[in-house]
Parts: structure tokens; C-alpha cells; sequence
């Protein structure tokens, strides 16, 4: 086992719950590594309220996708991840983050606990408002009208997202471009 790997996030979360009745922690099989199989996964996403979303080796997680695609709400763990469009979307009305200190602290299970079934309602709600923003559709058989929505709403997808983050690193990097002495 690499224990570097995700800073000890993921072996810190099997320690703390792997007898835990609330937590369900598996290994997920890729390319026949063992573990649990990814239909199997699936399903188990479809019916949990909460998905751990760990740390890995870099500052993202395919976690956060599968959790939101599949309504549930995300909970971030590690300091150096970097959410999708988190200068677009309030990633705090859809999920939880929680540090590594606090993990190690033991403080998941209270911080989870300690949300209302109400808090939980407004969550999965924001999630399913938001989920269409880490879809990225196929092309529909009949062609149709294709426009890039500036604005953020209900309506926008993957596609949406990823031309307004690079609308504002185009006019950042243009502000920022130093110019030439003649």
C-alpha cells in the first residue's frame, strides 16, 4: 500500500469506518484490480444520501462526477482539491467539504450527524440543480440549435461551464499580458 497516496485520506477513512454500519467503504475494480464492480457501485451511488469523495494523487476526483451524476451529495475530503467551475457554482449549498485534520480528528461522523433533515433536503436539491453542469450529453440524432449560454441557470451543461471558466482565463491572461517596450 502507498501510503502517500491521497495524503492518507483514503486508508485514514477505511481505519476509522471500515466496521462502521453508517459507512460503506469498498474498493472499486478497475480493469479487473479487484474490488467491488462498477455496476455494483452504481447502484450503491443511486441509494446513498452521502458519497466520500477523497483525495487521490491529484488535485481533482472523478469521485465528485459520480457522486453528483448520481444525486449524491459529495462529501470533499483533503485540502488541495480543486472542485469543477467553483467559481460558478456555490459548492457549499450541494456538498460537504471536510479537511484532512478534521478526518484525522475524527470528526466526519459529527459533522455529519449534525446536519438537519431539513439542511439534507436543501442539499440534494441544489445537488439536482446543478447536476446537469457535469453531464456531458451525447450529440441527439436530429440536429439541433446549439448556443453558448454566458449566464449561469438551471439549464446549462458541462459544455456551458467549461467555455465560461475558459472565457475567464482568456480575459484574465489578456489583463495580465505584459506589453512590449519598442
Amino acid at each position: 500500500i502507498d501510503h502517500t497516496y491521497s495524503h492518507g485520506i483514503r486508508q485514514n477513512l477505511e481505519k476509522q469506518f471500515v466496521n462502521d454500519k453508517l459507512f460503506v467503504i469498498h474498493h472499486v475494480s478497475r480493469e479487473g484490480t479487484g474490488g467491488l464492480d462498477f455496476i455494483k457501485y452504481s447502484q450503491m451511488l443511486d441509494s446513498s444520501v452521502f458519497c466520500l469523495s477523497p483525495a487521490g494523487f491529484a488535485p481533482w476526483t472523478k469521485r465528485l462526477y459520480e457522486a453528483i451524476i448520481h444525486g449524491c451529495i459529495p462529501i470533499i475530503i483533503g485540502d488541495v482539491l480543486i472542485p469543477p467551475y467553483e467559481n460558478q457554482l456555490n459548492w457549499s449549498t450541494f456538498s460537504i467539504r471536510v479537511s484532512e485534520t478534521e478526518l484525522s480528528n475524527g470528526q466526519l461522523k459529527y459533522i455529519l450527524n449534525s446536519l438537519s433533515t431539513n439542511d439534507i433536503h436543501k442539499m440534494q436539491i441544489n445537488l439536482n440543480r446543478i447536476k446537469e453542469s457535469m453531464i456531458y450529453r451525447l450529440p441527439d440524432s436530429k440536429p439541433i440549435d446549439v448556443y453558448w449560454n454566458r449566464f449561469v441557470d438551471n439549464d446549462n451543461n458541462a459544455f456551458d461551464y467549461i467555455l465560461r471558466e475558459l472565457s475567464t482565463k482568456l480575459n484574465t491572461w489578456v489583463q495580465q499580458k505584459p506589453t512590449r517596450k519598442e
